[in-house]
């Protein structure tokens, strides 16, 4: 019975941390809270100022200390690349602070990434905002023409993909499945020092990762994973990317159980053999 409770007991913590792991909060709405409003507005304002050809109004939201010459080649560039459209939608996907030391204002500066769409087509950029003493000012703003939206660009389309990436994936999701199984053995496993062996069986190690939109794949040595898989993107509508991890701990506690189990298996059958001994004895006696 007490086996019993304790079993119960953890899996229902494992399955919760596994709700926490793969559920969260609307990403779109964290992000929507944690931009500021005055660098928004500002951000907006600048770009439609630049979309509309504006230079004189876009130039004044620059910072002063960027070159006369750097802001008339860079503004023009960027109205050339809008091509003059109609702003349909403008969409903060990815924010970055960075925090001056003390009291100094004018080391804070918010890195937003912006997702825009045109009459004239989609564009994805970054752009800077930084506090001159009591004002906002911009201090760069780098835009780039993409085909579609980063949601289309960047979505799983399981379908569209490579036989290989699908088997990875396959892999993926594998893994942690078989790491619980095993995490289960062990519980049920009478042994001695088990929860060492329960943490261990829980880390995967060294990771292979998969850009799934690009297929760039890549090798981390010292990669440790929780039940051996991982998956996440950058940003609110970045390229997903999913990782995997050897199982090691697992694979080394089915080996041990195995060995356990045949030690077991001697045992008793060492405890039989002397058993069926003294019953042959006791039958030839009364013969």
């Amino acid at each position: 019975m007490r086996n019993f409770v304790r079993t119960t007991w953890l899996a229902i913590a494992l399955a919760g941390m596994a709700s926490l792991f793969l559920s969260g909060c609307d990403q779109q709405e964290l992000i929507r809270k944690m931009t500021p409003t005055e660098d928004y507005i500002l951000a907006r304002a600048f770009v439609a100022q630049v979309v509309a050809g504006d230079m004189a109004s876009a130039e004044k939201s620059l910072s002063p200390e960027i070159k006369a010459d750097e802001v008339l080649k860079g503004l023009e560039s960027l109205t050339e690349l809008f091509k003059h459209g109609e702003i349909k939608s403008f969409e903060v996907v990815g924010l970055f602070f960075r925090a001056g030391f003390g009291n100094k204002q004018s080391g804070k500066s918010t890195q937003l990434t912006v997702q825009m769409e045109l009459s004239t087509g989609w564009f994805v950029g970054t752009v800077v905002t930084t506090i001159e003493g009591e004002t906002r000012k911009i201090a760069s703003a780098n835009f780039e023409s993409i085909p579609d939206s980063l949601e289309k660009l960047n979505a799983l389309n399981l379908l569209q993909r490579p036989l290989w990436a699908q088997l990875f994936l396959l892999i993926v999701v594998a893994v942690p499945l078989f790491t619980l199984y095993v995490l289960v053995l062990c519980i049920r496993t009478k042994m001695t020092r088990k929860w060492p062996w329960i943490l261990f069986i829980l880390l995967g190690v060294m990771t292979l990762r998969l850009n799934w939109n690009s297929g760039e794949m890549g090798f981390q040595l010292l990669g440790v994973q929780l039940l051996g898989a991982s998956c996440f993107r950058s940003g609110l509508v970045g390229p997903w990317v999913f990782g995997v991890s050897f199982p090691l701990g697992a694979v080394l506690f089915l080996i041990k159980r195995r060995r356990l189990m045949a030690k077991a298996a001697a045992d008793a059958a060492a405890t039989v053999v002397p058993l069926a001994e003294v019953e042959e004895g006791v039958r030839s006696e009364k013969e």
